[in-house]
C-alpha cells in the first residue's frame, strides 16, 4: 500500500512566539533599540544597586575570612593559666650580673 504525503506542512508552535526582547544581565532592556550604553537613568540607577550588592557581598566574604583566619591564629591549646608568675623570665638585675668581662656590683 503506498504512504501518502502530507497535505500540509507542519511550523512548531515555538516559532510563532515573538523573540525575546534583549537583555542585560538578566533584565530586560527598556529601549531594545538602543545600545546597552544609553538605555536611561533609571536603567544604570538599578544596575549599580545589582552591583553593590555583589560588591557588598563580597567585603563580607573577605571581612569572615579574615577574621577566620586571625580567629585560627589563636592559642586554642594553650597551657597557660591566667595569672601565672613572671618567675620564669630572667631579671634585668641578673642580666647585668651575669654578662662576662664585667665586675659584680
Amino acid at each position: 500500500m503506498p504512504v501518502r504525503a502530507p497535505t500540509h506542512l507542519h511550523i512548531p508552535r515555538a516559532s510563532w512566539r515573538r523573540p525575546a526582547p534583549p537583555t542585560f544581565e538578566g533584565r530586560p532592556l527598556p529601549y531594545p533599540d538602543e545600545p546597552v550604553f544609553d538605555q536611561g537613568l533609571a536603567f544604570d540607577v538599578e544596575t549599580l544597586l545589582g552591583r553593590r550588592q555583589v560588591l557588598r557581598a563580597m567585603g563580607y566574604g573577605a571581612l569572615g575570612a579574615g577574621l577566620f583566619s586571625v580567629a585560627a591564629c589563636g592559642p586554642f591549646g594553650s597551657t597557660a593559666t591566667p595569672g601565672g608568675s613572671l618567675d620564669a623570665r630572667p631579671d634585668a638585675r641578673s642580666w647585668r650580673r651575669a654578662r662576662p668581662g664585667r665586675q659584680n656590683d
